[in-house]
C-alpha cells in the first residue's frame, strides 16, 4: 500500500521532530483504516447512517419541548437530562467508527460500553423522573455524615427497569446487559483485552494496532445496536421530519440481520450470566444455613449458676 500524506492528521503548532513518531503512527492507522472500510464497506455504511440520523437529530439550533406544564419542574429537568445523556453517548459514534476500523479495539469498546451505559442512563430517568437530581450537585447542604446519591449503577437500573419497565425496555435492557458484558472483557486489562497487544503465534509483543476480523465485527455489531437504542429514545423525545424517520427504518431494517448472526454468542454469555447468578443464589443459601446453625449453638453455663455445667440454653 502506497503512503499518501494527504490521509495523516497532524498536529498544529508542534515542532516536526515531535511529531516524527505521531504522524508515522498516523500513516500506520489509515492504512489499517483503508483495510477495514474495504473489507467491511456494508456495515461502514450503516453506522455512517446512524451517524447522520444523530447529527441531523442534535444539529445546532434544534429546538425540543418537553410540552410540560411551566410549573412542572420535574418532567422538564427529567426530559433536559434525557437529552443531555443521549447526545453525550451519540456523539460517540464517530470517534468509536475512528477507532474500530484504524484497529484500536479495545478503545472502540469502552467507548460502546459507555453508550450503553448512558442509553440505560436514559432509560432509567424516563421511568424515573424524579430521580434527576442524582445528576447535580445538591442545593442544599448534606447532613452530617449523609452522602449523596449518585448516578444508578447498571445494576440498578436493571432493578428499576424489571419493576417498571415495558416488555421492550426489559428485552432491549436484557440484551444490552450481555453485550455490556462482553464489552467489559475486552475494554478492561483482562486476558482478553492483552490479546490485541501479543502475537502469540511468533511469540512478539504489538504496539502498533493489527486488524482482526473477529474483534472488528464484535465492535461493529455492539456499536451498531447501541445506536439502535439510542435512537430509538431520541423518536420519544419529540417530534423528527418524515426524511428521519425514513432514514431510521431503513437503518433498522438494514441492522435486523447483523443482529440475528450474533444471537449465538449472546445465547452463550446468558448461559455463562445464569450460571454465575446461581451460583451466588447457592452462595447466600449456604451462608443463611450458617448464620441458622450458629444461631442454634448450646451455651454451657458456669458452674456456680442456676444451670449445671452439662445444661444449657438456646441462643
Amino acid at each position: 500500500m502506497t503512503e499518501d500524506s494527504s490521509l495523516i492528521r497532524t498536529l498544529s503548532g508542534q515542532p516536526t521532530q515531535l511529531l516524527l513518531g505521531y504522524n508515522a503512527i498516523e500513516m500506520h492507522d489509515s492504512e489499517l483504516r483503508q483495510v477495514s472500510c474495504e473489507r467491511h464497506v456494508h456495515v461502514v455504511t450503516l453506522w455512517l447512517n446512524a451517524l447522520a440520523l444523530f447529527a441531523d437529530a442534535f444539529a445546532p439550533g434544534r429546538v425540543f419541548n418537553s410540552n410540560a406544564d411551566e410549573d412542572d419542574s420535574v418532567t422538564r429537568k427529567a426530559y433536559a437530562l434525557r437529552l443531555q445523556l443521549l447526545g453525550l453517548s451519540g456523539r460517540n459514534s464517530k470517534p468509536a467508527l475512528d477507532l474500530i476500523v484504524a484497529g484500536y479495539y479495545t478503545e472502540a469498546f469502552a467507548l460502546i460500553r459507555g453508550m450503553l451505559e448512558g442509553w440505560a442512563r436514559t432509560l432509567y430517568i424516563r421511568l424515573r423522573p424524579h430521580e434527576y437530581h442524582r445528576w447535580y450537585e445538591s442545593e442544599t447542604e448534606l447532613a452530617e455524615g449523609q452522602l449523596r446519591k449518585k448516578e444508578p449503577s447498571f445494576g440498578e437500573v436493571d432493578g428499576v427497569i424489571a419493576a417498571d419497565g415495558d416488555t421492550e425496555d426489559r428485552a432491549f435492557f436484557d440484551e444490552a446487559n450481555l453485550r455490556f458484558r462482553l464489552l467489559s472483557m475486552g475494554t478492561h486489562p483482562s486476558g482478553h483485552g492483552i490479546t490485541q497487544i501479543h502475537d502469540y503465534e511468533r511469540g512478539v509483543m504489538l504496539f502498533n494496532p493489527v486488524y482482526r476480523e473477529d474483534l472488528c465485527l464484535h465492535a461493529f455489531y455492539h456499536g451498531l445496536f447501541a445506536q439502535r437504542v439510542l435512537l430509538d429514545e431520541v423518536v420519544s423525545l419529540g417530534p423528527q421530519s418524515e426524511d428521519w424517520l425514513e432514514l431510521l427504518g431503513h437503518f433498522l431494517r438494514l441492522c435486523e440481520p447483523i443482529h440475528l448472526s450474533i444471537q449465538p454468542v449472546l445465547e452463550e454469555e446468558a448461559k455463562i450470566l445464569e450460571e454465575e447468578r446461581a451460583a451466588k443464589r447457592a452462595a447466600r443459601a449456604a451462608a443463611k444455613i450458617c448464620v441458622a446453625n450458629k444461631s442454634a449453638i448450646t451455651v454451657t453455663n458456669p458452674s456456680n449458676g442456676p444451670f449445671s455445667e452439662t445444661e444449657g440454653k438456646e441462643i
